[in-house]
């Protein structure tokens, strides 16, 4: 098995821009989240962040109802990017297991 190694500066750099990326779809998909989510289950919005995701090499892990966003793995840490009616922001979780 072939497995590409990434450095830290990658997975920094990688990070910054997945929240670069994913900023007008999360804005959007909270909106729609605050008025939606009686209704509809959290992970439809998976979606909307699937292929910015993917673009920088990471792997959806959840997504998150409150406060509003998603966890994801890259080059094995996982972040969770969430955004709340005063922000918008990313942070490191844990290493993946």
């Amino acid at each position: 098995m072939n497995k590409k190694v990434i450095t830290i500066k990658q997975i920094k750099e990688n990070s910054n821009k997945l929240f670069n990326l994913c900023e007008e779809k999360m804005g959007y998909g909270y909106s729609r989240w605050l008025d939606e989510k009686d209704y509809e289950d959290i992970n439809e919005y998976a979606v909307l962040f699937e292929t910015f995701i993917k673009e920088v090499g990471g792997k959806l892990v959840s997504m998150t109802k409150r406060p509003f966003g998603f966890k994801c793995n890259i080059g094995g840490f996982i972040f969770h990017y969430k955004v709340s009616s005063g922000y918008y922001k990313y942070e490191y979780i844990s290493s993946a297991k």
